[in-house]
C-alpha cells in the first residue's frame, strides 16, 4: 500500500488538519482478502460430501470437533448434511445432504 495524506476542512465535529490514509495499489487485493482468519489454526477439516470431489467447505479443527461430530447435523448455504464420519487421520468430515 501507499500513504496518502490528505487535507481536510474543519466542520463541527472536525478540526482542519491533515489525515493520513493507506492506499492499495491498482491490482492489488487488500489484506483483509488476502489473509483468510480461518487458515489461523494449522489444523484445517475438509467437508465432503459422498461421491463429490470438491470439498464443500474447510473449517478448523476446534469448529470441526463442535460441529462435524458423527451424527450431527451441519447446515452449510441453507442446506442440511447429515455428517457419517468425522476421519481424523485424514481431516476429513464426510457428509451427505439430508431431504
Amino acid at each position: 500500500g501507499r500513504l496518502v495524506s490528505q487535507t481536510i476542512r474543519a466542520s463541527e465535529n472536525v478540526d482542519a488538519g491533515i489525515m493520513l490514509r493507506l492506499t492499495q495499489g491498482k491490482g492489488r487485493k487488500a489484506p483483509k482478502e488476502e489473509v483468510s482468519l480461518r487458515d489461523i489454526d494449522p489444523v484445517q477439516f475438509q467437508v465432503m460430501v459422498r461421491g463429490s470431489s470438491a470439498p464443500l467447505e474447510t473449517l478448523d479443527q476446534r469448529l470441526a470437533y463442535m460441529r462435524l461430530h458423527p451424527g450431527a447435523m451441519y447446515l452449510s448455504q441453507r442446506t442440511a448434511y447429515f455428517v457419517e464420519e468425522l476421519d481424523l487421520a485424514k481431516r476429513i468430515a464426510w457428509v451427505m445432504p439430508k431431504d
